[in-house]
């Protein structure tokens, strides 16, 4: 005969049956719900993808068409605007970023390019074979710095036609290579590139000011693609710089700036001055 506690026992027995098949059934139906969402996000992602690959396309080809036009209009721009001017190119040994861009430009403009390429840091003065023929051709320099006089007579040198004695000495001793300087042509300008763990040596920046004191054009200048330090370092000085050689833009403001047609700090970041400089007056403007 049943009784009261079987009733309950059968009631509760109920309650948790109907409790564990709600508890099953919310999950079945979360459960789809959730692979309905999923599936969607899904479908939205594949075509978002689609939708952004399309566009980063279309603005690639954009960016192509750019390029492709600035090297075409840049040459035309420059033209003659070093005509009959050298350029040095200041770089170092191992590190030649934006050293053929630079190149490319001054010739684009019809200026001469001559290169010193630094073997060291210091130009390597520290090492007694350097210093002693550095020496044996300054003679004595009283109480000035053995770095003072090779600089000073450096960029005497340089900046001027005739012999090069120090220059010769230098690259005898392994301290310098030095191409397309003959002794009948001088540098108007100069374009420092040279840098030793992303920064400039003092002895390069104190050739980079001898040279502007004796009227030359300088510019610091790196790559677009590698921060070497020198475009920021020379700008902070007070001098002329680009950092984005290797592209047109880049070219166009170097040239501009060693033509004198502009002056400030050119390229990406928010340091520089500005993307580029104005367009150079034409003749007849």
């Amino acid at each position: 005969m049943y009784n009261l506690r079987y009733h309950i026992a059968s009631l509760v027995a109920v309650f948790l049956a109907l409790s564990v098949g709600l508890v099953l059934g919310s999950i079945v139906v979360e459960r789809g719900t959730i692979e309905q969402q999923q599936a969607a996000l899904v479908k939205s992602l594949q075509k978002d993808f689609v939708s952004l690959n399309a566009e980063n396309k279309a603005l690639s080809a954009q960016v192509d068409a750019s390029t492709e036009f600035a090297q075409a209009l840049v040459p035309q721009v420059t033209q003659e605007l070093l005509t009959g001017k050298t350029i040095l190119l200041l770089a170092n040994a191992g590190r030649t970023d934006g050293l053929s861009s630079a190149v490319d430009a001054i010739e684009a403009a019809d200026g001469r390019a001559a290169i010193v390429m630094m073997q060291g840091p210091g130009l390597k003065l520290d090492e007694s074979a350097v210093s002693e023929a550095a020496t044996a051709v300054l003679g004595d320099i009283g109480s000035g710095s053995l770095n003072e006089s090779v600089v000073a007579s450096l960029t005497a040198e340089w900046t001027t036609l005739g012999a090069r004695p120090l220059t010769d000495a230098l690259v005898k001793a392994q301290s310098i290579r030095v191409e397309d300087l003959p002794e009948d042509t001088s540098a108007a300008g100069y374009v420092v590139l040279a840098s030793w763990d992303n920064k400039v040596d003092d002895l390069v920046l104190n050739l980079a000011t001898a040279a502007r004191d004796r009227g030359a054009a300088v510019v610091g200048a790196q790559s677009l693609t590698s921060d070497t330090g020198v475009a920021a370092a020379f700008a902070q000085a007070g001098f002329d710089a680009v950092n984005d050689l290797g592209t047109p833009r880049g070219e166009y403001s170097l040239t501009l700036l060693l033509a004198g047609r502009a002056s400030g700090f050119y390229g990406v970041g928010p340091a520089t001055d500005a993307p580029f400089p104005a367009a150079p007056a034409q003749p007849g403007d």
